[in-house]
């Protein structure tokens, strides 16, 4: 998912994705004008998959995507195979 830090009505982008990855297991990338760094580190402590300054290049938005959802892909992979090793009591979360 793209979205923009900077969003009208009173959310900020990171907000809404973290939202929404409450819900849905998906990659965020995201696009703001806003270089500084505490912008960049509410993105990172976000779970964020990437990071985009406006402007920016077709090349460039590509490249994060294709970065994200290998990022996002890998992380499946791995929690698919750390999954198969546990034995099966510790693999499924346990209720409270």
């Amino acid at each position: 998912m793209l979205i923009d830090i900077q969003l009208d009505g009173g959310i900020s982008g990171i907000a809404a994705a973290a939202a929404i990855r409450g819900h849905l297991d998906i990659p965020i990338v995201f696009l703001t004008a806003h270089a500084s760094a505490e912008t960049l580190g509410r993105a990172v402590e976000s779970g964020a998959f990437g990071y985009l300054l406006k402007p920016y290049t077709v090349p460039e938005l590509k490249a994060a995507i294709d970065i994200a959802l290998h990022k996002h892909n890998t992380e499946i992979a791995m929690r698919r195979a750390l999954s198969s090793r546990l034995p099966a009591d510790l693999a499924q979360p346990q209720s409270v």
